[in-house]
C-alpha cells in the first residue's frame, strides 16, 4: 500500500467510528427525550434495538443523518472576524443544508458556537419560565387586502408577526400548546425575525450564520422547537378569519417590549433592569422596531422615539394618500447582515448594522436628534427610502423608477418632518444634478440610459415637484387607490410585461398631467421616457410644460 494512501484510510475509518459513536449517543438522548414527553410508547426495559425501531417509526427518522452531520456545524464560529468566505462554496452549501432542519419541530439542538456573536447571548442568571399568551389576530377585510396587493414591495402576503414579548434561549426547547380546536388553523411559531442569507450576493462573505430563524407550524404533531441561536418569539397565521386563543409557552424567558401609550416609563425601566434577553422591541400601532437590548438601554424616552416614528410613517402614508395603520404596522429589524445592500424594504424592513463593513444605524434609529439630523444620504435617508418602497403602488412604478419614486417619500419626510432638504443626500445637490443632466443629454436621452442611475431618474420627478408642489403627486396617487387596475399588476417575467410597462407610463403621465393641469407628455419624452402618441393626443388640451433648466440642456430627444 502506498504511504500517502494510509492517512486517507485511517481518516475514513476514524470518521466512521466517530459517527457510529455519535449515532449511538444521539439515539440514547432522543429516546430519553421522547419517552419523557410520552411521544411514543417505549418502555425503558425494552431492548435497545426495539427502542431504536420505535424511535424511527415515531419520529422524523430521515433527520438522523442531519443531526449527526450537524455536530461539526454547531461548533463552527461565524462572525465578522471569522466570516464564511464567498468562495468557500462547499462550506456554504453545508451550512445551508443544515439550516433547513431549523424549520423542523421536535428536534433538540445544542447552542450554536456562533450564537454569542449573533443574535447574542442570554445574560447569566436567567430563569426559564412558563406563561400563557393571548393570541389575537384581526385580518383586514377584502377591500383592504385587495388594495394591499398593489403595495407589493411591502410583501402583503407575508403573515403579520405577532410579538409575544418572549425569548427562546439558544439550545433550550420551547414547548407550545394550543387548544385542540385551533390546531387545524395555520398558526406558525417564529423564532427570530432576521434575514436569510442564502439569497444574498454570491460575492458577499457571510458575517453570521446564513439562517438563524425558525418558522414551524403548530399542528397536532408539534411538541417543541429548539433554536441553536435563540431569538424573539412570534406567532403568525395565514387564517383570514379573526382569531382569539390562548397559547401556552414553556421553557422561555421574557424580553422587553415597549408599547406606545400603554407601557409606562417606570414599567419600561423595570423590564430593562430584570431583562436577560439580548433583544427587545419598541412598538406603536404604526411601526414596530426590533433592536438589541444594548440600544434599548440608551433610550431615555421611548414614548418620544415612537411618537417621532409614528409621525414619519404617517407622513409617508400621507403622500400615498393611504390611511395608516393599514392592515398591520410596518416592521423594522436590525440585523448584522441582510440579503441585499445596507437596507431593504419588505416585511420586515431589514436594516444592516455592521461596523466591520461601515454600516452604522443603531446610533440613529432610536435617537430623535440624530434621526432628524441631515446625513448626506446616511442612515435616516436609508430609513425613509425603504419606508418609501413599502408605500410604492405597483401600478405606477414603471421600469427604471423602482429605486426612484421611493425617494420621493424620503424627500417628503425631509420636507415635512425634518423641515429641510439641506444635507439630506449628496446626490440631490444642485451641482451634482446639473452634472448628471449635462452628461446624460450630451450622450442623447434614452430610456435605457435613464434607467441606469436612480438619482438621474429622480431629477424629472423633483423638477415637477419643485414647480407644482406635492399636491399633484397626492392627487395622482389617490386616483390609483380609488381606481385599482389588475391589468397594471403584471410581473416582469410575464409575456405581456413590455406592453403593460408602456401602459403604466402612459397612465402615469396622463394622471400627473391632469393633476398639474399641464401637458407633461413632451417633458417625459424629452427625458427619454417613451409616451405613446395616443396619450400625447389626449393631453393636447393642456398647456405643455418644460422647465427652463431642461431647455438649456439642448439634449437630443429620442
Amino acid at each position: 500500500m502506498a504511504l500517502h494512501a494510509r492517512p486517507i484510510i485511517f481518516y475514513t475509518i476514524g470518521t466512521i467510528v466517530r459517527l457510529m459513536v455519535q449515532f449511538y449517543r444521539f439515539i440514547i438522548i432522543q429516546i430519553d427525550n421522547f419517552t419523557a414527553l410520552n411521544l411514543f410508547p417505549v418502555k425503558h426495559k425494552q431492548p435497545l434495538a426495539r427502542k431504536i425501531f420505535a424511535l424511527l417509526l415515531s419520529t422524523h427518522c430521515y433527520l438522523l443523518p442531519c443531526i449527526l452531520y450537524s455536530q461539526n456545524v454547531t461548533s463552527l464560529v461565524v462572525s465578522p472576524e471569522h466570516p464564511v468566505k464567498h468562495d468557500d462554496t462547499t462550506l456554504r452549501k453545508k451550512l445551508l443544508e443544515w439550516s433547513m432542519y431549523l424549520q423542523v419541530p421536535n428536534l433538540k439542538f445544542v447552542e450554536h458556537a456562533s450564537a454569542k456573536y449573533f443574535p447574542g447571548s442570554v445574560q447569566p442568571g436567567y430563569k426559564l419560565t412558563d406563561t400563557t399568551y393571548q393570541f389575537i389576530s384581526q385580518p383586514g377585510n377584502s377591500t383592504q387586502y385587495n388594495l394591499s396587493k398593489r403595495f407589493s414591495f411591502a410583501h402583503p402576503r407575508t403573515p403579520a408577526y405577532h410579538s409575544t414579548g418572549l425569548y427562546a434561549v439558544p439550545g433550550q426547547p420551547v414547548y407550545v400548546s394550543l387548544p385542540a380546536n385551533v390546531l387545524k388553523k395555520e398558526i406558525y411559531l417564529i423564532i427570530g425575525p432576521y434575514d436569510y442569507l442564502g439569497n444574498c450576493d454570491p460575492m458577499d462573505d457571510w458575517r453570521r450564520m446564513p439562517d438563524v430563524i425558525s418558522i414551524i407550524r403548530l399542528d397536532s404533531n408539534f411538541r417543541f422547537a429548539t433554536s441553536p441561536f435563540g431569538g424573539l418569539i412570534y406567532l403568525a397565521t395565514t387564517d383570514e378569519q379573526p382569531l382569539t386563543t390562548e397559547v401556552k409557552f414553556k421553557n422561555i424567558i421574557t424580553a422587553p417590549v415597549f408599547k406606545k401609550s400603554s407601557t409606562t416609563l417606570q414599567q419600561w425601566k423595570t423590564m430593562l433592569e430584570n431583562n436577560k434577553a439580548p433583544w427587545g422591541e419598541i412598538a406603536s400601532d404604526k411601526v414596530i422596531i426590533t433592536l438589541p437590548v444594548a440600544t434599548l438601554q440608551t433610550i431615555d424616552d421611548p414614548e418620544k422615539v415612537m411618537t417621532l416614528w409614528d409621525t414619519i410613517i404617517s407622513t409617508a402614508a400621507n403622500l400615498s394618500q393611504l390611511p395608516y395603520p393599514f392592515l398591520r404596522p410596518i416592521r423594522m429589524v436590525v440585523d448584522e447582515q441582510i440579503t441585499a445592500g445596507s437596507m431593504h424594504a419588505g416585511y420586515p424592513i431589514m436594516i444592516g448594522h455592521s461596523p466591520s463593513v461601515g454600516q452604522v444605524s443603531l446610533d440613529v434609529i432610536a435617537n430623535p436628534q440624530k434621526l432628524l439630523q441631515p446625513s448626506e444620504g446616511g442612515a435616516n435617508w436609508g430609513f425613509f427610502h425603504e419606508i418609501g418602497h413599502d408605500f410604492q403602488n405597483h401600478e405606477w412604478v414603471f421600469d427604471g423608477t423602482g429605486e426612484v419614486s421611493c425617494n420621493l417619500y424620503a424627500l417628503y419626510v425631509f420636507d415635512n418632518v425634518v423641515k429641510s432638504r439641506k444635507g439630506a443626500h449628496v446626490n440631490i445637490k444642485q451641482e451634482y444634478q446639473e452634472k448628471l443632466m449635462k452628461d446624460y443629454f450630451a450622450k442623447g436621452a434614452s430610456y435605457a440610459d435613464y434607467q441606469q442611475d436612480p438619482f438621474l431618474g429622480l431629477i424629472p420627478f423633483m423638477q415637477i415637484q419643485q414647480q407644482f408642489g406635492w399636491e399633484p403627486f397626492k392627487k395622482t396617487f389617490k386616483w390609483y387607490i380609488e381606481h385599482p387596475s389588475d391589468e397594471l399588476m403584471a410581473n416582469d417575467n410575464d409575456s405581456s410585461y413590455k406592453q403593460v410597462n408602456q401602459l403604466k407610463i402612459n397612465r402615469f403621465v396622463e394622471r400627473l398631467s391632469i393633476a398639474t393641469n399641464r401637458n407633461l407628455a413632451g417633458f417625459f419624452i424629452y427625458w427619454g421616457i417613451p409616451v405613446s402618441e395616443s396619450t400625447g393626443e389626449k393631453l393636447k388640451r393642456y398647456k405643455p410644460w418644460l422647465p427652463k433648466e431642461l431647455k438649456a440642456m439642448g439634449g437630443t430627444k429620442k
